[in-house]
């Protein structure tokens, strides 16, 4: 029975400190061939930037090479392969899909990974953990080693999603998954450098308290705690409150350096604090909130929460009470973050971009003063993208086709023009009776895609007759994307606006 192997080191060169100190090198062997042409790794050393992509062919050799340059001395990467064409994954078409999950790296690093074929009779099935094994070792190894241990812990089933229990307490359905990997996380304290230790307990209440728990939390209050009587719903949130503070005061605080260095943790203090506010108040408060995080953070982490409240909220507070506070963020990061998410705000002028059609007539913003416009932006070979043109934007187009004061605009960030031509007139990810804009091979470096900081497809920006932002929305759940009919009735409501 055959058992296929991949190979990987990571090795600095040994020549230059210079070089050591900006780059690590990756090298990928299989024992033999898979079919596999190119490897891509996602690398990532800031806590704004999106994952920077570096490409490796196949050598005659078989192997492939990294260079990975980082202006920091720790991030984390991935691996990923390219899929075929049309490739569907759960309905979805995917470009690139995940051969191996996330880990840490830090310059210095001469890591050696195995990934040896499971189960090499049986058809791939796109789950890492079940498709392949996989053996780490090498210089800075013991952290993706004690990464590897708590990760399993995640793989275990829930028993169902319930956070209520017979006596009206709340439970939370992640504690064995949670309790399993704390116990591996001190099991391997002892070969973890303490940065990686409080880093590691940080992701693992990411991963298993993200935000979509206090989502999935709230509707279960909507749904069904908000019915019980009064000394029931005080029995649950006394519940939920202790149960929250045993579990910080059990992991200690995570120190502020490295829960500002992680966008999931900031994400789950935030969301955390807005939850507990709720319950507290009996209803949205962002001013509760803004003033929880003013009262109990500082520094860099601090600016993160405002800047983390405002891209996640900002329809659910007027932010210009809070005006002083954001205009005292000081990090220079945070401050082009803060520019690019009040570039977003309701109100705020659009930017007066310049691009060219697949005419190459050049077409701005300011041509469409006195329009709703509805923009979609889109790159091929983006699943998402084509699911919101098929099931929302491809009806809407249809029935507002006449109407003189709203307009379609779609921008496409593909690097190849031939790429982007190719799609329109495929009426795939959008249609060519509308106006198609190219970024002019800039991709995500276009001035109008940095401008607002998008950095995830697809993304969508109302804009109202004056030429000002009506609405901003960072995916395809917002509720204006529900179905064609929202979409039509939120841009025809805009447009009686005179």
């Amino acid at each position: 029975m055959k058992k296929y192997i991949l190979v990987l080191f990571f090795a600095l060169p040994l020549s230059c400190a210079v070089i050591a100190q900006q780059h690590f090198q990756v090298s990928v062997a299989f024992n033999e061939k898979l079919g596999i042409d190119s490897l891509y790794l996602f690398s990532s050393d800031t806590y704004y930037g999106a994952p920077v992509m570096h490409v490796a062919g196949r050598s005659e050799d078989s192997v492939f090479h990294f260079s990975i340059p980082s202006n920091a001395p720790r991030g984390k990467f991935y691996i990923s392969q390219r899929t075929p064409p049309e490739h569907r994954l759960f309905g979805t078409v995917y470009t690139y899909l995940s051969f191996i999950p996330e880990y840490p790296f830090e310059i210095g690093d001469a890591m050696k990974m195995v990934v040896t074929r499971k189960h090499p009779e049986m058809q791939i099935t796109e789950s890492f953990s079940f498709d392949y094994d996989l053996h780490i070792s090498g210089n800075g190894a013991e952290k993706s080693i004690a990464w590897q241990a708590i990760a399993a812990a995640f793989l275990k089933p829930t028993p169902g999603i319930l956070f209520i229990d017979s006596a009206g307490y709340f439970i939370n359905p992640f504690q064995e998954k949670l309790k399993g990997a704390l116990v591996t996380l001190e099991e391997q304290r002892a070969v973890l450098p303490a940065y990686y230790y409080e880093l590691f307990k940080a992701q693992i209440i990411c991963k298993l308290l993200p935000g979509a728990f206090f989502y999935r939390i709230q509707n279960f209050w909507n749904s069904e705690v908000k019915k019980l009587n009064d000394g029931a719903r005080g029995r649950f949130i006394q519940s939920y409150l202790s149960y929250m503070d045993s579990l910080h005061g059990r992991l200690g605080p995570v120190p502020d350096t490295i829960a500002a260095s992680l966008d999931s943790y900031v994400q789950f203090l935030y969301k955390e604090a807005r939850f507990k506010t709720f319950l507290q108040s009996g209803e949205e408060d962002m001013e509760g909130v803004i003033q929880w995080i003013v009262d109990n953070y500082h520094g860099d982490l601090k600016e993160k929460l405002l800047i983390m409240a405002l891209r996640l909220d900002s329809s659910l507070g007027d932010f210009s009470r809070f005006e002083a506070e954001l205009n005292n963020i000081s990090g220079e990061e945070n401050k082009v973050e803060l520019n690019r998410l009040y570039a977003k705000l309701e109100g705020r002028p659009a930017y007066n971009f310049q691009l060219t059609d697949t005419s190459g007539k050049l077409v701005q913003l300011g041509d469409l003063k006195g329009k709703v416009v509805f923009i979609d932006f889109w790159f091929t070979g983006c699943g998402a993208c084509a699911g919101v043109y098929e099931k929302v934007l491809k009806e809407a187009e249809a029935e507002l086709g006449n109407e003189q004061d709203i307009v379609f605009v779609s921008v496409c960030v593909d690097r190849a023009r031939a790429s982007w031509m190719k799609s329109v007139y495929k009426d795939e990810y959008t249609s060519p009776h509308v106006i198609n804009l190219y970024t002019n091979g800039e991709g995500t470096q276009n001035n109008l895609i940095r401008y607002y900081g998008i950095q995830a497809f697809p993304q969508f920006l109302i804009i109202d007759r004056e030429g000002k932002v009506f609405r901003f929305l960072r995916d395809f759940t917002a509720k204006e994307l529900t179905n064609a009919a929202s979409l039509v009735r939120v841009l025809k409501n805009l447009a009686a606006i005179k």
